[in-house]
């Protein structure tokens, strides 16, 4: 009987300690969340107010439309004179490793370039490769639904797939697709 109340105590002993190192660490990375969440956002605006001025050069982005979620979703480039240079559209498609975050220039109804926002699910060497500017490149000049093509040359509005990745390409090509979508909308 002794010896089971012996049991019993180290067993709960080892059980309350490490239930604290528990706590201990879920307040650590609780505070270190908290601690960097508001540089780690001012980051993401700073990426983001860069990809717009790759894609579209402009003096201000004004946001247009907002998500369900209430996050940004269409931004409006403009000149100090008021002349709207394009819109920027954020969308995403479902790729190999989670949804593949896209942001569409469009210009009078034609694409002038595609960012990839956030493909951090994708494999390296595979997937992530639909970052590169040789395949972004494809995006300039859709003014339609784009068409993703396995083999052979890449007509209008056609996309050639990545050796590997055609997951990872078809998110980016729904992502685009969907942009015109909306800029179609907003028209």
């Amino acid at each position: 009987m002794e010896n089971l109340k012996q049991q019993w105590k180290s067993i709960l002993g080892t059980t309350a300690f490490l239930l604290a190192v528990c706590a201990v660490v879920t307040l650590a990375v609780a505070g270190t969340y908290v601690g960097t969440a508001d540089r780690i956002a001012e980051q993401e605006r700073i990426m983001l107010a860069a990809s717009m001025g790759r894609l579209i050069e402009a003096d201000q982005y004004d946001v247009v439309l907002y998500d369900a979620m209430g996050a940004p979703k269409v931004y409006r480039a403009t000149m100090d004179d008021g002349t709207v240079r394009g819109h920027l559209i954020l969308t995403g498609g479902r790729g190999y490793g989670g949804t593949v975050y896209v942001m569409t220039g469009i210009t009078d109804g034609v694409v002038v370039g595609v960012e990839i926002i956030n493909a951090a699910g994708e494999t390296p060497g595979l997937g992530l490769n639909i970052q590169d500017a040789s395949f972004r490149a494809q995006f300039a000049g859709v003014d339609g639904s784009p068409e993703l093509i396995r083999s052979g040359v890449a007509g209008h509005n056609q996309i050639q797939s990545l050796a590997g990745a055609t997951v990872s390409v078809y998110a980016v090509v729904l992502a685009v697709r969907d942009a015109l979508v909306v800029y179609a909308e907003l028209s």
